[in-house]
């Protein structure tokens, strides 16, 4: 006889490379042991928890926990989770964690640029959010261990949030900010962006001064996007 199914909350957020491919992974794993019984709704990566979550009665969530409240209530229900999100606040967090490599994507990221023959350097992340502040400390890290240096757009943090939604928001109203640092470094440069929803914002600012991509900048992103 087959063993009952285990029942598998899956909330990651479909807006992203990141979060389809996490889904192509355990569909992969479901297919072949025919063990989960997978429950999921289309999400995005800052929703809070859905609201058939409540009462649900379940035997394990796989999770990106951004929001505090979703954390909380998957705390309250005592049942095994993983968290798939890194998160400043998240190594207070009683869950165990999946997280990404932020060195190993900061060094292939730089590598890549040197090996273009480049000598001028620059990083654009996201001010506040955790993972995107440790792939420039990486980031800069690697390429003066080259023998270059590294120009990083500091841009300003939106008080009293650092998520990673918010952030990019955020930084959509500063756009000429943004263009004037990029008409500032020296050319042609090689640019990290954190994600690559930020790599299209730099394409964005870039064609508002009339800077050629790839020739004057040569931009690289993170994820799949």
């Amino acid at each position: 006889m087959m063993p009952k199914p285990r029942k598998i909350a899956v909330l990651i957020e479909w807006s992203r490379a990141y979060g389809r491919g996490a889904y192509s992974g355990i569909a992969r794993y479901v297919n072949a042991h025919r063990t989960w019984k997978i429950y999921y709704t289309e999400r995005g990566l800052s929703d809070e928890a859905p609201s058939w979550l409540q009462g649900w009665d379940g035997d394990g969530i796989i999770a990106r926990i951004e929001s505090n409240q979703l954390y909380k209530q998957i705390q309250r229900m005592k049942i095994p989770a993983v968290n798939m999100f890194e998160h400043s606040r998240s190594r207070k967090r009683n869950i165990p964690e999946v997280i990404t490599n932020n060195r190993a994507i900061a060094n292939m990221a730089a590598q890549h640029l040197i090996d273009l023959g480049l000598e001028h350097f620059a990083y654009c992340g996201l001010p506040g959010v955790f993972s995107r502040d440790a792939r420039s400390g990486y980031f800069v890290e690697y390429i003066r261990n080259s023998g270059y240096e590294v120009n990083v757009y500091e841009g300003s943090q939106q008080s009293g949030s650092n998520s990673i939604s918010t952030a990019e928001d955020h930084e959509l109203c500063c756009e000429d900010a943004m263009a004037t640092w990029l008409d500032s470094l020296p050319k042609p440069v090689g640019l990290m962006a954190c994600n690559d929803l930020r790599a299209h914002q730099v394409i964005m600012a870039c064609g508002e001064r009339n800077i050629i991509v790839p020739d004057d900048v040569a931009v690289i992103g993170v994820d799949n996007d």
